[in-house]
């Protein structure tokens, strides 16, 4: 994917491409084994949040002078975001990968379902949302590989044993136990239409803070990251529970503002980290509002963190969808530890 597109992402971002030198940034690409930490790192330095380190810098020009010696110490930032982006896209297809869904996760929730402006490279964040619902279609097979690697692999040309065997099939066991307990607790929640958390009816919860409670309750049903390819549906549907005639959109401050004081630090003592907090821009309203002493006096801290106006409005569902993702970011953070 990366490897063909490379050249435009430049021109994209307004870098000329040095033609003869691309076949050393995808090998440099390739060789790269990004940690956890270090794929944060480069979600953030792409969409440009944040202050990166002098650390990561040299350390991300050091993968690439490894494969160009000529490879400038300084003023290349552009470039550098570029390249960023383009681990980042070849993460999201490494399916063997620990840090596969924390990569497709991280991009697409900076992105803000398109609030945030400008990316370096616009098509690495739509290459991300088309990747997360692969991801979501593919992820009990791939969580039964995972699962089956832990059991010793046999040598090359050998016939499998039985404990190899009993392995793969123990692994996808696993798998669909964990993808029919999901399945039954989301149909529970969407016919019972409630929210877990307060044990009462959507309809009765204060709209439209009632969106991000109705995001987080649906991720914290996933068995298996990044969720089932449904979550959009499931989501429409409890949002009409909650407000039988939607509007268009609404607003991140008032949803935000709307939620009370209790919620938010629970909320925040599960789902808000300081290491992925500027890719989770809704997460990280509700502790900017937390620690605030007004209504809005969060607001300015939360534009210069994300780049993204407090004002911005979206539609029900979306809004839903992004604070849904946001706590599934965190969720493979942590079991990246």
């Amino acid at each position: 994917m990366y490897e063909n597109n490379l050249a435009d992402w430049y021109r994209a971002a307004g870098v000329q491409p040095e033609e003869d030198k691309l076949p050393k940034r995808i090998a440099a690409i390739k060789g790269f084994e990004a940690n956890a930490n270090q794929v944060i790192s480069l979600a953030k330095f792409f969409y440009g949040l944040g202050e990166p380190s002098a650390d990561f810098l040299s350390q991300l020009r050091d993968v690439f002078r490894e494969q160009d010696t000529v490879f400038s110490n300084q003023g290349n930032e552009a470039e550098l975001a570029i390249l960023a982006g383009a681990k980042l896209v070849q993460l999201m297809f490494l399916k063997s990968a620990n840090t596969t869904e924390l990569a497709t996760l991280a991009v697409a929730c900076a992105s803000c379902q398109g609030l945030q402006k400008n990316p370096i490279v616009p098509q690495i964040p739509e290459i991300a949302f088309k990747r997360l619902g692969e991801q979501s279609k593919e992820r009990a097979h791939v969580f039964a590989e995972k699962q089956a690697s832990v059991f010793p692999a046999e040598p090359e040309g050998a016939e499998e044993t039985t404990n190899s065997i009993f392995g793969k099939q123990f692994a996808k066991m696993q798998s669909d136990v964990r993808i029919v307990t999901e399945e039954s607790n989301m149909l529970w929640w969407l016919f019972a239409e409630h929210s877990r958390d307060e044990n009462r009816r959507w309809e009765e919860l204060p709209f439209p803070a009632s969106l991000l409670k109705i995001g987080k309750e649906l991720a914290n049903l996933v068995e298996i990251l990044p969720g089932p390819p449904s979550a959009m549906a499931f989501l429409d549907r409890i949002c009409r529970q909650a407000k039988s005639k939607l509007p268009d959109s609404v607003g991140i401050k008032s949803s935000v503002n709307g939620l009370e004081s209790d919620w938010k630090k629970a909320f925040c003592e599960k789902s808000f980290v300081q290491e992925t907090a500027h890719l989770t821009p809704i997460t990280n309203g509700i502790q900017f509002s937390l620690l605030a002493s007004g209504d809005g006096n969060w607001a300015p801290v939360f534009l210069g963190a994300t780049k993204i106006d407090p004002e911005s409005a979206l539609p029900p569902q979306k809004l839903c969808l992004q604070i849904y993702l946001e706590v599934l970011l965190t969720r493979a953070w942590n079991q990246s530890l």
